[in-house]
């Protein structure tokens, strides 16, 4: 019977999370009635390690009609 030994390394990030996130995002009045063009998109990746704090990068999709851009809502 062989066993096989996994090497954890608790420094290194690994990936958690990686999906993209919708949210209602900035828009005038006509937009904010009609939730297809309110809606705002955008990837979402969680990296986390036992030893440091979890990492959170939030950027735009690459294609159009995302909505609001991440950049503009963080300023939010």
């Amino acid at each position: 019977m062989t066993t096989q030994t996994t090497n954890i390394n608790l420094d290194s990030p690994s990936l958690v999370l990686d999906t993209i996130f919708v949210w209602k995002g900035a828009g005038h009045e006509l937009q904010q009635s009609n939730p297809k063009y309110w809606d705002s998109k955008c990837y979402l990746r969680i990296y986390q390690a036992y030893s440091m704090p979890s990492i959170v990068l939030c950027s735009d999709l690459d294609e159009q009609d995302t909505g609001t851009s991440i950049t503009n809502s963080a300023e939010v």
